[in-house]
């Protein structure tokens, strides 16, 4: 609503007085007399009872909200007494000038004290109070300061030498809309005779913990100094969650040393018949105990390195015995490796294979079943450099994962392709290494390269999202990492470089606050009188959804409440001219909603390529004279897919003699 500070009071007055209509982008506060942006997050607004009530828990209060509009899944408690969180009215728009509009008939209704919009930092959600905090310059007396605050329509000195500050008050905006306060203090904060003037904001903190472990500051993947964002975003994380110890990440390979000072980890299991009990076998199995150290290397023990899930712990599962001298292959029958799954299907949460073998049906199986247990599976994508996904990576239930470099790139050894789902860092990871001398290194610890250690970066993000939401299902891990992976590079997402994005941690454990569209309808043709149908799909996180679909920004219907992984069909049936125009659906949660891209119903003659309103020989002798011919405006083109192939032969064909 406030695009920048004025120069002059009457300037800053005039800026008040434009109203919601006039301002539409641009909003900060005023930092001394610097402007410090905030971004409006059109999906959400939030209203304050000075009562302290909990809105979920007052029928009549949440009745005021549906008059207003306001669809009551959507109603969500802040950690805040007196503060809820809502979505928007239905049908109300995402944009700015929508907010203003809700926001200010919200605020009118007296069953609410105060409504405001949600802003965002960068670091997380600003709430604007009904309060503003000001001094005015030295000098100015109490009369000529009640005068500003008349003059600027600002509200009334509330407390002055507020908190025992000499000079500090508190102002009462006098308004019930956080639009209008946030304006009133910058108008405030511009004029000559104030030194500073804000709302009392309710902002968001990042307490950012860094851990003591000896070689954390060379640990870039989780916190990366050079190039700042292309890391999963660990100490972030960490404020929330280090990791339960009730979630246990299978670490499938050759063998986790079980007494690794560094490494929280669980008894593991040998399936080799090697009665090392989940340890190494030989001086060449060490490749699991540096992957071990990737997911739950212990934190703040001043020694060595730190785990993406530090809290979690490990069970090293050897299925595979190095072969002997070192090559960095080993051998296994397939029989250990499945029995290994099904170990960690009734006792982990997370399995993680950063190992490459030839594709085999019992291994899928294996999976799917861990998978529909409630087990989520990453596997390393490769190390070859070539666009083909590796196995297991490759398997249905498995989350293939790719390597960057320090800078965002992908590394030139990581394989990619289609199927790729993930990438993490992977080149130049500080990680644990087996004690004494049969590990990679000297010492205990060192950096290695490899998908190998991308993939139980990206094991730990998602042991942290379960320690953080215990009751998800693995869909609902995959659609929290996916959601908020770091783009890299151009989209679609996923694409075969990245997949989904570098994985974040700080995000993945957050709740989201809006559904995801899955996939969009599609614009129809279809004769007048027949049946026409758009489907929308959303991808799995909080449930229940709600579907309610529009024709040219009309509600049309409502869906109903769906569960889970969701598709929704409107059906139109028959096609009227009535019923010609555009369509989308809007998907809301008790996080926020998501609108659908839209989709247009057209009446016209299928398969009609010359305009005559009959399909004849015409039109058949058209698209095979065009057939297999590309671009755009080809006549025989009936689907508008850009190609005349056998789709708009079929058309053409099943409406042989239709006259329109």
């Amino acid at each position: 609503m406030t695009r920048r500070a004025a120069a002059h009071p009457l300037a800053a007055l005039a800026l008040l007085l434009a109203g919601v209509a006039g301002h539409a982008e641009g909003y900060f506060y005023s930092y001394w007399k610097q402007q410090m942006p905030l971004a409006l997050e059109p999906q959400r607004i939030a209203v304050f009872r000075a009562d302290d009530v909990n809105l979920r828990n007052q029928p009549a209060l949440v009745q005021s909200l549906a008059l207003h509009g306001i669809d009551p899944v959507t109603v969500r408690s802040i950690e805040v007494g007196g503060w809820t969180s809502v979505g928007m009215p239905i049908g109300a728009g995402r944009d700015a000038a929508a907010t203003e509009r809700a926001v200010a008939d919200l605020a009118a209704d007296p069953a609410f004290d105060f409504v405001t919009p949600v802003f965002a930092d960068s670091y997380g959600p600003v709430l604007v109070s009904p309060s503003i905090l000001m001094k005015f310059k030295d000098g100015v007396s109490r009369q000529r300061a009640d005068a500003i605050l008349a003059e600027l329509h600002a509200g009334a000195i509330a407390e002055a030498d507020y908190q025992n500050f000499a000079g500090l008050m508190r102002v009462d905006s006098g308004s019930r809309n956080g639009f209008e306060t946030l304006d009133r203090a910058n108008a405030l904060a511009a004029h000559a005779e104030v030194e500073f003037a804000h709302p009392d904001l309710m902002m968001t903190v990042q307490k950012h913990l860094i851990p003591n472990d000896q070689f954390f500051s060379s640990q870039w993947g989780l916190r990366n100094q050079a190039f700042p964002g292309i890391d999963v975003g660990a100490t972030a994380a960490w404020d929330t969650t280090i990791g339960s110890p009730s979630v246990i990440v299978a670490v499938i390979d050759d063998g986790v040393q079980q007494d690794h000072p560094d490494i929280n980890q669980v008894q593991g299991v040998d399936f080799t018949g090697s009665g090392t009990n989940g340890g190494p076998g030989s001086s060449c199995d060490r490749h699991g105990t540096a992957v071990a150290g990737c997911v739950s290397a212990i934190i703040n023990n001043s020694i060595g390195v730190v785990g993406v899930a530090p809290g979690a712990k490990v069970a090293g599962l050897k299925y595979n015995n190095a072969v002997t001298p070192c090559n960095g292959s080993g051998t296994f029958f397939i029989s250990w490796l499945t029995s290994a799954i099904s170990w960690a299907q009734s006792n982990a949460k997370v399995t993680n294979n950063s190992n490459g073998f030839s594709p085999n049906s019992a291994v899928d199986i294996a999976y799917s079943s861990a998978y529909n247990a409630g087990v989520v599976n990453f596997a390393s994508s490769g190390n070859g450099g070539n666009g083909t996904i590796g196995y297991p990576a490759s398997s249905p239930r498995v989350n293939a994962v790719g390597a960057i470099t320090i800078g965002g790139a992908r590394a030139s050894f990581s394989q990619f392709g289609a199927g790729l789902r993930f990438v993490a860092p992977g080149q130049g990871i500080w990680t644990t290494d087996r004690t004494g001398a049969e590990g990679f290194f000297s010492g205990d610890y060192g950096s290695l390269d490899g998908t190998s250690f991308s993939s139980p970066i990206a094991a730990g993000v998602a042991a942290l999202v379960f320690s953080r939401f215990p009751s998800f299902s693995p869909a609902q891990v995959e659609f929290q990492m996916q959601q908020t992976a770091t783009r890299l590079g151009p989209g679609p997402y996923p694409n075969s470089e990245f997949g989904y994005g570098l994985v974040r941690a700080d995000r993945a454990i957050q709740q989201l606050c809006a559904p995801f569209i899955g996939s969009s309808p599609t614009s129809v043709l279809v004769a007048s009188g027949a049946s026409a149908s758009f489907t929308v799909t959303v991808a799995s996180g909080t449930a229940p959804f709600t579907y309610t679909w529009f024709r040219n920004g009309s509600q049309v219907n409502n869906g109903g409440p769906y569960s889970g992984a969701t598709t929704a069909t409107l059906t139109i049936n028959p096609a009227t001219a009535a019923t010609v125009g555009t369509y989308f659906a809007r998907v809301s949660n008790s996080c926020g909603s998501a609108d659908s891209d839209t989709a247009t119903l057209t009446i016209g003659c299928p398969g009609d390529t010359n305009g005559d309103n009959i399909v004849n020989f015409a039109d058949l002798n058209a698209v095979l004279g065009q057939f297999g011919q590309t671009g755009p405006g080809l006549a025989a083109d009936v689907n508008g897919d850009g190609t005349v192939n056998f789709a708009d032969l079929n058309i053409v064909l099943s409406n042989f003699g239709r006259t329109c």
